[in-house]
């Protein structure tokens, strides 16, 4: 069967692209290069907002666009990644427009209303001690005790570095300020009980799409905001048919991402709703370099 002519490459981070020590191993990167050498655009699509992109994920060599916050927000990163993400970090919540490099732009955002966000931020607050944060803008907003509960617990996997985020008395008192701005509310839960509970409180509530992007947390978007609808976006903004893209991932996040997508592959741990959307799926899961088997399978 003749190789498909694929000009775009969406690919999730964590579970995917990412192994499970958060990094992207030298055959991932090596395949990605690859790509890029064959034409092809690298778009990671990410449930995280643009001040999470660390270094080995936009130092990938012709990295410059992103799908972030499961397509809430989709940004040009301009000619240096590494300024526009780093303009997100720290406290800065003095300028909501953010201090993004002069060739970095955000391409198309799907916004939570005010209004709405402080709902699902009340509907979550009886599910904690967790992690309860908001992303606005490419930023991440925390209150202080689940700041301090995440670098006590590590439910994401990593310690976050110093500045990372902007620390807020009250979400509830902080978000007017961000209005038209804020992305996704995320939550990550001590237990699966919790998580579970809070799902079907969240399933009663109007006007929001919710998916679980982890084992352990739940994200909140706009109603028909997810990485599908990023992905349309990203590929009118740059001109690419989405039949022309191949999507990868492996969580329930991820399956808009694989539904609009030409072409979808799996690795070999995705949860099984996404493998039935799989027109590969990798021997290889996320540790072994599964990423990098899904694009030599295509290209």
């Amino acid at each position: 069967m003749p190789k498909s002519p694929i000009r775009l490459i969406a690919y999730d981070l964590d579970g995917t692209m990412l192994n499970n020590d958060k990094k992207i191993s030298e055959a991932n990167l090596a395949a990605l290069a690859e790509a890029r050498a064959k034409g092809c655009i690298l778009l990671p699509s990410t449930g995280r907002p643009l001040c999470m992109l660390y270094g080995p994920i936009i130092e990938v060599p012709g990295v410059r666009y992103v799908l972030t916050s499961n397509g809430a927000a989709i940004w040009d990163m301009g000619s240096d990644p590494y300024a526009a993400v780093h303009s997100c970090r720290g406290d800065l919540m003095g300028t909501p427009e953010g201090e993004l490099p002069a060739d970095a732009r955000c391409l198309a955002r799907s916004p939570l209303s005010v209004k709405t966000a402080i709902t699902v931020i009340d509907a979550l607050r009886p599910f904690l001690p967790g992690v309860l944060k908001v992303f606005v803008s490419g930023k991440m907003l925390y209150e202080q005790e689940c700041f301090q509960w995440e670098q006590e617990n590590g439910k994401v996997g990593f310690r976050h570095e110093a500045g990372l985020a902007a620390i807020v008395p009250s979400l509830t008192e902080a978000l007017p300020a961000w209005d038209g701005q804020i992305e996704k509310v995320c939550m990550f839960f001590s237990t699966d009980e919790k998580l579970q509970q809070a799902r079907q409180v969240l399933n009663q509530l109007p006007d929001i799409e919710v998916v679980q992007g982890a084992p352990d947390n739940l994200e909140v978007t706009a109603p028909g905001v997810d990485k599908g609808l990023g992905l349309e976006k990203a590929c009118a903004a740059l001109g690419i048919d989405p039949a022309c893209a191949l999507a990868m991932g492996d969580s329930e996040n991820d399956l808009a991402l694989l539904r609009r997508a030409g072409f979808a592959g799996v690795v070999a741990n995705g949860f099984p709703e996404a493998k039935a959307l799989a027109s590969y799926i990798s021997q290889a899961d996320n540790d072994h370099d599964g990423a990098a088997e899904i694009i030599h399978h295509y290209l």
